[in-house]
């Protein structure tokens, strides 16, 4: 069964409390039994801050988590880019678009990789478990809606590899 909303939001809540905590995704939660609850998650932090600094907090967070409220958690770190005008711009532009589909649309993992001839966007989508738009749907028409707001910025080809996550909180 899943974790009730107090308990979600009291781990999410606790990892933001992190300085450089910048977002977290993919939050899984496993109850096993008392003193076995096992979580993963995808802390965000800032990719110009060292890794072995941004490193040390996660093994922090961990050693938190299972000496304050005897949870194992496991994290997963994805630095994210935060001073970057392309990036930024891009996703303002994502943002947008999702928002025009249907306010409920979330997404992270945000990224691109700059080329001569093109540019990569990258991302997931994050949307109910049964929602009104097959996962192939709903990329092509974010794709059809993004693509000519992002190229005509840059004037070169634009690619999208957009990965549609369930909600499973």
């Amino acid at each position: 069964e899943p974790p009730s909303k107090e308990f979600t939001e009291e781990i999410c809540n606790k990892i933001l409390s992190y300085d450089s905590v910048l977002g977290i995704h993919d939050l899984v939660i496993h109850n096993y039994g008392p003193g076995k609850t096992f979580i993963t998650v995808h802390v965000e932090v800032d990719s110009k801050t060292d890794i072995l600094v941004s490193h040390d907090m996660m093994d922090n967070i961990e050693r938190d988590f299972k000496e304050q409220l005897d949870l194992l958690l496991t994290i997963h770190m994805d630095p994210i880019e935060t001073n970057d005008e392309l990036t930024n711009i891009f996703s303002n532009n994502t943002l947008d678009v999702l928002m025009s589909i249907d306010p409920i649309i979330k997404y992270h993992d945000f990224r691109i990789v700059k080329g001569n001839t093109h540019i990569n966007v990258l991302f997931d989508v994050v949307v109910p478990q049964k929602y009104k738009y097959k996962d192939e749907e709903l990329v092509k028409k974010i794709i059809e809606l993004l693509q000519p707001k992002c190229e005509e910025f840059v004037k070169i080809k634009v690619n999208f590899i957009i990965n549609v996550d369930k909600e499973y909180v």
